[in-house]
Order: structure tokens, then sequence, then C-alpha cells
């Protein structure tokens, strides 16, 4: 049987420095909706960055870093390198002129604060409570964002349009397994229906997919068996009712669907091939091992790859590509060899939900996935806490 022993009280002042990293993050979120983007949205992004940087470095010159943390340096340092000695500005023939700036801050912004919430983690100064209470504020926040994309559709004349921002309730999704069951299946039943209408497919199949992850750790962490099978399946008839209902009042949603059967991608076939074959046609023995440039699939395809894999492998190379596939063998070995994991049913959602986005989508290269590298960093640090109190 698997025992967590609790955590204890974090100190005041340790208190007082994780409400400010979480407050920082939500004002973030909340630029366009709650304050109009640019110097304001600068600032407090660069007070975050700050913040989690001070940690990153504590983590760095710690005795112990585990393999998760010590890919995730890796990362942060290449990603670093390749955007410094890239060109700054890029032209694709799809989307125009771009900054590399603004991709490198959603990295960093989705990556860095896994290092504070693994180090308050680890020393035992941050609970689960607090986790929750910041999910429940992210999860307003992101649905008044999700409605303010709605709105800029609306504006644009174009209400049948995709929108964005239904990858965030993806990325929320492994709070909820830490939830008592009522909030658990409100916040997965609101969740879906925004997904729905955002037509999202990709949203749509990930959320799906974790649902069963999650629904598998729900019946074999309960005693109460067929108790729950009963409430699960009363759970997806609603969500098959109210997903039909949707779907039969949505034109725009039924054409997506139809194109997904289709074979229709979203011109990501393209994109991935153009992107593959240039590397492999490259006459640069360098652009095999360091890369092109940071985001020059931009240059390339006229996009971006919406593939993290590719992404890394077009503006990384294969030292790039090494680092990302150790993150994610970290992440495995993480939690199915290790015998002992609080919270496994999070853990597994984060590592999945993180795989299946970066491929067809972003992961890394998005910056509300910070959701799950902040969950991820609490995770990883309370287990290495639990593992300290056993042997002690």
């Amino acid at each position: 049987t698997k025992i967590c022993l609790p955590m204890k009280m974090p100190k005041n002042g340790t208190n007082v420095w994780i409400w400010i990293l979480f407050l920082l993050i939500i004002l973030y979120q909340l630029k366009g909706v709650l304050y109009p983007e640019g110097i304001i949205s600068v600032g407090i992004a660069m007070l975050e960055l700050l913040l989690c940087f001070f940690f990153f470095l504590g983590v760095i010159l710690s005795k112990h870093v585990p393999n998760i943390a010590f890919s995730l340096v890796l990362l942060v340092v290449v990603v670093t390198i390749s955007f410094l000695f890239s060109p700054m500005v890029l032209y694709g023939s799809i989307i125009g002129k771009v900054s590399t700036f603004p991709m490198y801050r959603n990295i960093i912004g989705a990556v860095l604060p896994f290092f504070p919430l693994y180090y308050w983690g680890r020393k035992g100064e941050i609970g689960e409570g607090m986790l929750k209470t910041f999910f429940f504020c992210v999860f307003v926040v992101t649905i008044l964002v999700f409605i303010r994309g709605t709105f800029l559709a609306v504006d644009e004349k174009n209400a049948d349009t995709t929108i964005n921002e239904a990858y965030r309730f993806v990325f929320l999704l492994p709070y909820v397994a830490m939830l008592k069951k009522k909030w658990a299946f409100m916040f997965v039943v609101l969740s879906l229906i925004l997904i729905l209408l955002s037509a999202k497919r990709g949203a749509l199949l990930a959320y799906s997919i974790g649902l069963v992850i999650y629904a598998y750790y729900f019946l074999k962490s309960n005693k109460h068996f067929v108790r729950n099978i009963i409430i699960l399946l009363l759970v997806f008839t609603l969500i098959v009712y109210i997903g039909i209902e949707i779907y039969n009042n949505n034109p725009y949603l039924q054409l997506r669907l139809e194109d997904t059967l289709e074979g229709n991608t979203s011109s990501r076939d393209y994109l991935l091939v153009k992107m593959l074959s240039h590397w492999c046609n490259s006459n640069s023995v360098m652009d095999y091992f360091i890369g092109i440039g940071f985001c020059q699939s931009v240059c390339i395809a006229g996009n971006y790859a919406h593939n993290d894999w590719v992404e890394f492998l077009i503006g990384m190379g294969l030292i790039g590509i090494v680092i990302y596939f150790f993150f994610y063998l970290s992440l495995f070995r993480y939690f199915l060899f290790r015998k002992k994991i609080c919270n496994l049913s999070s853990f597994s959602l984060i590592v999945y939900m993180l795989f299946l986005t970066s491929l067809y989508s972003m992961a890394f290269f998005n910056e509300p996935s910070c959701f799950c590298f902040i969950l991820l960093g609490y995770l990883a640090g309370k287990n290495e806490y639990q593992r300290c109190l056993v042997r002690c």
C-alpha cells in the first residue's frame, strides 16, 4: 500500500514567496483580459522569470539533481544558446514577420516554474492545498481567457474558427486527479464543453485520452469498485449527451471532425515533410548536430512545426532532440519503475498530456504548459521529500 507522509507546514517567508510566484503567473495569464498586452505584461513576466531563475540556480548548485530536473536544465541551456545565436527576426510565407523572442519567452515561461516548485516540494515547504487553490484560480482565469478568444473571433466576423485557448484545459487536467470526486467531475464536464465549443481536435483527443487514464486510476485507487463504476457510467453518459447536443448544433465542429476522418490535418503533414526534407538534404554537417537555428522552421515551411520533436530537430539538431528524448525517458522511468509515488494519477496525466501534445501541437513550446511543469515540480520534489523521510 502506498503511504504518503504529511508535508510539514511551510515557513511564513516561504509561504509568501510561493503566493507571490502564483500571483505573478496568474496576472501574466490575464494579459489581454485584465489589462492590455505590452509593458505591463512584460514587466510581470520579467519578475516571474527572475524569481524562477533564482531557484533554477539553486537546483543546479544542489548536491543531488534528479534526471528530470537535470534534463530540463540542459533543455533551458540549449534553447537559450540557440536563441542567442540565431536571427531575432524571421520571415515566413504563411505567418509573415516573426520575432523569436515571444517563442523563447513561451519556452522559458513554461519550464522555469518547475524549479521553485521542485525546490519547495523537496524541502517539504509547500502543501497540496496551495496547489489546489492555485488550480481553482487558474481555472477561472482560463475560462476568462477562453471567453476573450471567442469574442475576438466574433469581432473579426469569423465565428467559424478554432479557439487555441482550449489547450489550457488539457494542461490543467492533471490537477483534477487531486480533487474530490464531485469537484473533479464538475471541472471535467465544464472543460469538455468548452473544448468542444473551441473545435480544437487535438485538445479534444488529448483530453479524451487523459480522461481514460484518469478513470483507470480512479477505479484502481478506490475500494468501492461497483459504486465507482456506476458513477463513471453516469458521468460518461452525461458527457456523451452534452457532446452530441453540441455537435448537432455546431456545423463548424461537424466540419472539423469530418475533415479529420478524411485525413485533413490542417497542413501539418505538409509542414513536417517540408521541414524533415530540408533537414535531411542539408549540405552542412553542423545542421545535423546543432540545428539550423532557433525557430528556423518558420523560414523553411512558412509556419512552426506544431510538433516539439521536429521543432527541436530543425532548431537544435540531434543534440536538442536527444536531450528532449532524455527528458521524456526520465519521466517514464520515474513513474513506471518507482515502487512508491505520491499522486501517481496526477503524475501520469502530466506525462501523457505533455507527450501527446508534443506530437501534434506544442507542449514545450507552449507557455500554458507551465501548469503541467508547476505540478510536475511539486510532485517530483514531494516524492524526494517523502523518500528522505522514509530513509530517516
